[in-house]
Order: C-alpha cells, then structure tokens, then sequence
C-alpha cells in the first residue's frame, strides 16, 4: 500500500510532534535510567524554567518534584501543567491539545 498525503514525506516521523515542535531543539532522555537522571540535573542546574505536563505523581515517582528541583536551583521556576485540572474526576488523565479540543 502506498502513503499518501502530508505523512508520506514524513517516512516514520510523528506529524503532530514535527507540526508543533518545528525549530526546537531537544533531547530525548530516559529519566528510569542513571545516565538519563544525570544529563537531566544537569540541565536543571543551569535552567531557567522547568515545565512538564507529566501525570500529577509521575515527577515525584521519578524524584522530580518541586522540593527536589527548587533545592538544587532555588532561582528554578517550576510549572506543572494539568489538561483538566489537579483535582477532579479527570486529574490524573493525560491530556494533550488535541484531547482538549476533541473534548470541547
């Protein structure tokens, strides 16, 4: 069967990941790993802001978590974005932008 379409030129690659992460960079990291754990700090101790859209225990679990972060780098901004909220029903449902939209 042959592709066709926007896809096609794609050749494996994810179209919603490429359509709206074009002209960023960035690096893929296994956090259950000592390697992974390690780049990561790295990077959190010369960071300016630390956002994720993990489930609500998942930076905790990975030992992520705000208290761990803010006392490596106190000027750290953390954020922590939930698609339907931190309590709730659907708190611990993850959500992406097209989630959202499907839902409205």
């Amino acid at each position: 069967m042959k592709i066709i379409g926007i896809e096609a030129g794609l050749k494996g690659r994810n179209y919603y990941f490429e359509s709206n992460n074009r002209n960023k960079r960035s690096i893929a990291l296994d956090m259950k790993t000592e390697n992974g754990m390690e780049i990561f700090l790295k990077l959190i101790d010369t960071a300016d802001v630390f956002l994720t859209n993990m489930s609500i225990d998942a930076p905790n679990r990975l030992g992520i978590g705000y208290e761990t972060l803010a006392a490596r780098n106190p000027r750290l901004i953390y954020a922590h974005a939930s698609g339907w909220g931190r309590k709730g029903p659907d708190a611990n449902a993850l959500s992406f932008d097209y989630t959202g939209a499907a839902r409205s």
